[in-house]
């Protein structure tokens, strides 16, 4: 009982009072299953504390497998089961469900936009469930060597006291150095709500170097993450590994 208690309070301290990173650390892109394909990603990431965390010495470690399924042409659903390890304890964070599309359009090079939508359950105590919804425009293009993406992501509280709108911008520059391998940049921000933004010091960025590893039905992205406030995880190191069923 002692062990779950203070696993609890480390959970809505983290919550309460600093930007801790996601189960979710992607740049959502024009990257989809196709018709009646399935696919399998395992996303995992473990950080550092910001200095606004009331319990530092606490390292956290997010995982959260997913399965997708392209139910038709630029359309997929996805189920996520985000979990973390506290304290050397594993917990369940609930489950997600996703819906994305992308419009029609050239897969080598231009333009491309799309958007993501999810609703979510999460719980810091077994008692304590918490409803969301959360959704994310993607815009995207290819030039040259380069793939660049930006997503302008809200989410929304649908249970709970707290129900505004928040503010959660990403993007990605990526530069191709051959048909598997590219690397490049990905920022992930957090705000706040839009009718007030955070005081500065209280927003989330975090900066990645990142790597892809493209080979057909097989992928990772691999990345280090710096926090540039005392909000942000200081530092974050996160895994996608994915893989496509025919």
């Amino acid at each position: 009982m002692k062990k779950a208690v203070r696993l609890a309070a480390v959970v809505l301290a983290v919550s309460a009072r600093a930007i801790a990173a996601p189960h979710e650390i992607e740049i959502e892109t024009d990257d989809i299953a196709g018709v009646r394909e399935q696919a399998l990603a395992l996303h995992a990431n473990v950080g550092r504390p910001g200095r606004n965390d009331v319990d530092r010495e606490h390292r956290i470690i997010r995982v959260m497998p997913e399965y997708a399924y392209g139910f038709s042409h630029h359309w997929q659903v996805a189920l996520q089961l985000p979990a973390s390890r506290i304290a050397g304890d594993l917990e369940a964070n609930g489950a997600r469900a996703e819906v994305k599309y992308v419009a029609p359009h050239n897969d080598a090079r231009g333009p491309y936009w799309g958007a993501a939508a999810k609703i979510s359950y999460s719980h810091a105590l077994p008692d304590q469930g918490l409803w969301g919804l959360e959704l994310t425009p993607i815009v995207g293009a290819r030039i040259g060597d380069w793939h660049f993406a930006v997503n302008a992501g809200l989410s929304l509280r649908l249970s709970g006291t707290q129900r505004e709108v928040e503010f959660a911008p990403a993007a990605m520059a990526m530069f191709e150095l051959n048909e598997r391998h590219q690397v490049g940049l990905e920022y992930y921000g957090s705000l706040g709500p839009i009718k007030r933004f955070l005081p500065r010091e209280e927003r989330g960025h975090v900066l990645f170097a990142a790597w892809n590893y493209d080979a057909g039905a097989l992928g990772l992205n691999v990345g280090v993450g710096r926090g540039f406030t005392d909000s942000s995880d200081s530092w974050v190191a996160k895994m996608i590994l994915g893989m496509k069923l025919k």
